[in-house]
């Protein structure tokens, strides 16, 4: 996030010399990178020192983190990374909005917190802003600008009045109808999404050679977090479909068929495809719901093309589902 970097007269001496404890009891001469001289003098450590090891996340620590993160629900969208150190380890780190928040996350993660594979830094976004050094912000002013549409409608508004017509809504209940209407449908696209790219990420998280080293404990551990997220995206899509449907003409399209699932490859093929299908359909749902001058933008959701995508986005979400290794 930051670094510092300091004055040559603030630092010790021996900042790179090792510690007492890793060098005998009847050594006085220390090790220097920075002195050929006193390295090539460097005294043989007896063999009372306790052999140095390295601590190696496998694959398998990785999706048991990856298992705690989605049960509390952090695999959504929120700013949660987990990220390969240099020494091997796993580093999870992430910001939260609130304390309640930070403390759920460390609540979920709190059996992994003395292993030391882990390193563990969730913070909020108060903590995170405390520890950025002093002076640290730009000099630089920023302006904000802001635009108004000129028209106060959504492009599919003639549609939705027509709708709650129907259902006999009165005209003072019909604008904030719409609005609920409009958001339920942006909120579960949005949704969608998510689903869609938490599956991508956690089909393509590890290379072909990582997952043939997992057992078939952890492989079930990892199908299983995709096929949750597979299932709840079809399930958002199919309510939303039913929902915003009646709206439009074409909205039984049938779907085509999908890619047939047969091995790991397969499986993140499948998954880079239904988040392009998901993101594109999520920004026809945007351009129709949200308030715009633009009447045009309703043109792509009254389309066959937008119903048959979503329709073939949950026949390959269902597909996702059903993969068996």
């Amino acid at each position: 996030a930051s670094f510092e970097r300091l004055p040559n007269s603030t630092v010790k001496p021996t900042v790179f010399e090792p510690e007492p404890e890793l060098l005998s009891s009847g050594t006085t001469d220390t090790l220097n990178p920075l002195n050929p001289k006193s390295n090539a003098a460097a005294p043989v450590l007896t063999s009372d020192l306790r052999p140095l090891t390295s601590v190696v996340a496998t694959p398998a620590l990785e999706v048991e983190v990856l298992r705690l993160l989605n049960q509390a629900g952090a695999d959504m969208g929120e700013q949660i990374s987990v990220t390969h150190t240099t020494d091997g380890r796993l580093s999870v780190e992430g910001l939260a909005e609130t304390p309640q928040r930070k403390q759920e996350l460390l609540d979920a993660l709190s059996e992994l917190r003395s292993n030391p594979a882990v390193k563990i830094d969730i913070q909020t976004l108060d903590e995170a802003l405390a520890r950025q050094p002093k002076g640290q912000n730009s000099s630089g002013s920023i302006s904000v600008q802001t635009s108004q549409p000129s028209s106060n409608t959504l492009p599919v508004d003639k549609e939705l009045r027509q709708y709650f017509a129907a259902r006999n809504v009165s005209e003072a209940q019909t604008d904030e109808a719409i609005h609920q209407f409009a958001s339920r449908a942006i909120r579960r696209s949005l949704q969608i999404v998510q689903h869609a790219k938490a599956l991508k990420t956690l089909a393509q998280r590890f290379s072909p050679e990582e997952l043939q080293t997992l057992d078939a404990d952890a492989k079930s551990k990892w199908l299983l977090l995709i096929k949750q997220h597979a299932q709840a995206l079809q399930q958002e899509s199919a309510a939303m479909r039913r929902e915003i449907g009646p709206l439009f003409p074409f909205a039984s399209q049938s779907a085509s068929e999908s890619a047939v699932i047969k091995s790991d490859a397969d499986l993140a093929r499948a998954a880079e495809h239904l988040f392009q299908m998901c993101s594109e359909n999520d920004r026809v749902i945007l351009s129709a719901f949200s308030i715009s001058s633009d009447s045009s933008q309703a043109s792509s959701i009254k389309s066959v093309t937008f119903w048959r995508s979503l329709q073939e986005a949950e026949t390959l979400a269902v597909r996702i589902s059903d993969f068996r290794f």
